[in-house]
């Protein structure tokens, strides 16, 4: 019993980081719609005087609409995870875990000065808990961009054959992803470590 309430409290806890970390974003977007469309007051006023050029207002309104839509971004990744637990089994692809949990895993990487890169090329379902599949990789990819910092760009990639998602730090960069080896079994997978910069959440047959 014990171990199910340690289990479910983690599970919570990756739940409420997400949570926090996707509203932390949309307080930024929401703070420079906010500045931009005090912008364009004083930019009315300036028309009423005749003192108006196009290209300001261009750029104010343009302003925000890239943080709506960086704004819509957010809200759908975090709607995505949300409804991550709704089955205990599914069909997962692999590709678009890969995107949701790097997107999800953005602002950690930003906060450690490294950014992270996709690569979906290659694909393939695996039958499990999205849930799992998702927060194993945020894991991953967590110690990846604290090991990595300025180094460079860490990576998660999904490939067919084997059925997998690599995640992987800058060359020279070694990160240990073993201590999550409990969570790889909770998604029906195990993590195979090809080099010390590399770790992959391998899966059984599809």
């Amino acid at each position: 019993m014990d171990t199910v309430n340690t289990d479910g409290r983690e599970r919570l806890k990756f739940f409420g980081r997400v949570t926090a970390s996707a509203t932390h974003d949309l307080k930024n977007v929401l703070a420079i719609v906010n500045e931009n469309a005090g912008l364009l007051e004083d930019l009315c006023l300036l028309a009423e005087r005749g003192q108006l050029t196009p290209d300001r207002l261009t750029h104010a309104s343009g302003r925000i609409r890239e943080q709506v839509n960086r704004g819509n971004g957010i809200i759908r990744r975090l709607n995505d995870f949300a409804h991550t637990p709704d089955v205990d089994e599914t069909n997962v692809d692999l590709a678009e875990a890969a995107l949701l949990a790097a997107g999800l895993s953005a602002r950690f990487a930003q906060l450690r000065e490294t950014s992270i890169e996709t690569d979906t090329a290659s694909t393939a379902t695996v039958r499990g808990s999205k849930f799992e599949v998702v927060r194993l990789a945020c894991g991953l990819l967590e110690i990846a961009a604290d090991a990595a910092k300025t180094a460079g760009p860490v990576s998660i990639r999904s490939t067919a054959a084997p059925t997998a998602l690599e995640i992987a730090a800058p060359e020279g960069v070694s990160f240990d992803g073993s201590a999550l080896a409990p969570l790889a079994e909770s998604a029906g997978a195990s993590l195979d470590s090809s080099a010390p910069h590399h770790v992959a959440i391998v899966f059984g047959d599809a």
